[in-house]
């Protein structure tokens, strides 16, 4: 670990279940008390929900100094390690990927957090190519789950992707602004280019001209200016997801296409999308980092 460095991710081994693992290192010396108590927030989560897409936490702690988590390897990289191999996602995929996004975030805020920092680095793939979302370390938490609150003009989130009302007061955000940056997320796997202020995307259209246009009333309303404009919750946009993959191709049917991801492995779109991950280079790796 470099001597500047306030934690690190190490490659580990489950002594107990004789299994890979992620352990996950934050040194409390060098970081204020704010970001510890986000670290053990965050384990506490990871620990306690369990979800298909969502990163999983086996086991957390401190000690010497050091607050830890252990959670699952997942070998598949992360979907910006992803765009960078293959390009951009062909339409169905980048669709089947961000559902599985929202899924994850439907459990997030139906526990009362709200992540905001919804990114391509922070959604990891497991061997099967089931999308993972990871990194709650800046997410809004229920009153009292963590004694500080985020100050006014205080800056959490990643430029691209944080929804308007969150450079304003990250601490007052809602729901609606993981929304905003899974349509993001969409846009960049479609594309592969940054995000080019969407929210002005329902006055400039051109900013989604290239999209297919089954895929442009999603983004034009997931990425709207206020919050209320966009969808009322995850499951409404996923739903809004599904219909526009069932625009992209004849005889898909929106429902039959959801139940694909409580059992795909015995789906033929999940089994597409496995084809499609399953050529990518670098797939031992848990990517981290900014994207």
């Amino acid at each position: 670990m470099d001597e500047h460095a306030t934690g690190a991710v190490f490659l580990a081994r489950d002594l107990e279940q004789g299994r890979p693992c992620v352990l996950k290192l934050l040194d409390e010396s060098a970081v204020p008390p704010e970001a510890v108590a986000r670290f053990q927030a965050e384990a506490r989560v990871l620990e306690r929900l369990r979800h298909p897409n969502l990163v999983h936490a086996r086991a957390h702690g401190r000690d010497h100094g050091f607050s830890w988590y252990a959670m699952d390897l997942l070998a598949g990289g992360n979907l910006q390690e992803l765009l960078r191999a293959r390009g951009p996602a062909p339409p169905l995929h980048a669709l089947a990927l961000a559902f599985q996004v929202l899924r994850a975030v439907d459990v997030l805020h139906r526990a009362g957090l709200v992540h905001r920092d919804v990114k391509l680095t922070n959604v990891l793939l497991d061997e099967a190519g089931r999308a993972c979302l990871s990194d709650l370390g800046i997410a809004h938490h229920p009153h009292g789950e963590v004694p500080f609150d985020t100050r006014t003009g205080q800056e959490l989130g990643t430029p691209g992707y944080g929804a308007p009302e969150q450079w304003e007061h990250a601490g007052r955000v809602g729901p609606a602004a993981d929304l905003f940056a899974i349509g993001v997320l969409i846009y960049r796997l479609l594309t592969r280019r940054p995000p080019d202020r969407l929210h002005l995307a329902h006055y400039r259209p051109t900013l989604l001209r290239d999209l297919p246009e089954a895929v442009r009333p999603l983004l034009l309303r997931a990425t709207r200016v206020r919050p209320g404009d966009r969808y009322p919750d995850a499951r409404a946009m996923g739903v809004a997801v599904a219909q526009a993959a069932g625009g992209l191709q004849d005889g898909l049917d929106p429902e039959t296409w959801i139940a694909t991801f409580a059992a795909p492995e015995e789906q033929a779109p999940w089994v597409a999308l496995q084809r499609w991950l399953g050529a990518t280079p670098g797939r031992q790796r848990a990517g981290q980092g900014d994207g």
